[in-house]
């Protein structure tokens, strides 16, 4: 069934909402206004932290709602959401940053950020963060009976039994380009914008659905704490060369069977996927800062050719790195050289 898309009340005004952030510094002035569209389907620069954007009348219980938490890290403040019961959110970030988090005062994350991680805080959880660096967040805030409308369609009794909750991050491409999609709204008519961003908001919550469901831990014994910290900053020394999983399992000072099996476990991954992730962050993040020639991104992060780079690029992120540079200025400006 489409979700979200009734006209009521088009020209109501939408009325203040209390803020919901505590120990949070005062906001520049331009980021309690500007907006990316001029309607009621817009993308609200948040002036506090998970500040939920309002809605308009008769659209509290039946629309996504979107915020963007910009910060610039000029120092370390902890911002805090209360619980609410009444509404989820999620949160993906648009570029790299460090931070920690916390979810019913339990800690979730901590250390760097990825551009394109993704967290949902479940109905009735309160969340606490501290940026240590430059953030740019984008937040999806869910209202509880549109995700029973999802679960009526999923054919699943509980409306939240696919959806983790508790802030574990989860990486999905597909999250990252559809968010860096919504900042294109601007781009569109009022009435069209309200549909481009009701389907790309809807789609984000489909794909956090497949990847909660997907991304759960496989079972077995994880490489201790000492021997992954070691395997990883010898990946990030050595992106630009060939790294096979005999270098990776030397390293651990384990066979390749037997650290293949425990890299899985306390990661997720295999460890050829998680050395092409990293390589791919890399050039993100060269592609996000400057204006680096493609085939030299390439070679710095370890691939042979500039096709091949391309190829392994649009696997992960449904763009070419050249097309993906060009939206990175939509969400952050202009690259310096």
């Amino acid at each position: 069934m489409p979700y979200s898309l009734s006209r009521a009340a088009m020209a109501s005004r939408p009325a203040p909402v209390p803020g919901r952030a505590r120990t949070t510094p005062p906001a520049e002035p331009e980021n309690a206004s500007r907006t990316l569209t001029t309607g009621r389907s817009r993308i609200v620069n948040e002036a506090r932290w998970r500040q939920r954007p309002p809605a308009a009348i008769g659209d509290e219980r039946s629309r996504i709602l979107i915020g963007r938490w910009k910060d610039q890290g000029k120092e370390v403040v902890e911002h805090t959401a209360p619980a609410d019961p009444d509404w989820l959110t999620i949160a993906v970030a648009l570029r790299p940053s460090e931070a920690t988090l916390l979810v019913d005062g339990r800690r979730v994350h901590d250390g760097k950020v990825r551009a394109g991680l993704a967290t949902a805080t479940g109905l009735g959880r309160s969340a606490t963060a501290e940026f240590r660096a430059p953030c740019d967040i984008l937040h999806l805030f869910v209202p509880a009976p549109l995700l029973e409308e999802f679960s009526d369609d999923l054919g699943e009794a509980a409306p939240l039994a696919r959806i983790d909750g508790s802030g574990a991050p989860i990486s999905d491409p597909a999250i990252e380009r559809l968010a860096l999609l919504l900042l294109r709204a601007s781009d569109f008519e009022e009435m069209a914008a309200d549909l481009y961003l009701d389907g790309l908001t809807i789609a984000i919550v489909a794909h956090f659905l497949n990847a909660s469901q997907a991304g759960s831990a496989p079972e077995g014994q994880g490489l201790v704490k000492w021997r992954l910290n070691r395997v990883q900053d010898y990946i990030e020394s050595n992106l630009a060369e060939p790294i096979s999983l005999q270098d990776l399992a030397r390293c651990a000072g384990l066979s390749r069977m037997h650290f293949a099996s425990q890299f899985r476990a306390a990661t997720g991954l295999r460890p050829h996927e998680y050395l092409i992730r990293r390589r791919i962050d890399r050039a993100q993040d060269m592609l996000r800062n400057s204006a680096i020639p493609l085939v030299e991104v390439a070679l710095s992060v370890g691939f042979q050719t500039q096709a091949h780079f391309t190829t392994v690029f649009r696997r992960f992120l449904d763009e070419t790195p050249g097309r993906w540079r060009q939206l990175q200025d939509l969400a952050s400006g202009p690259r310096s050289a």
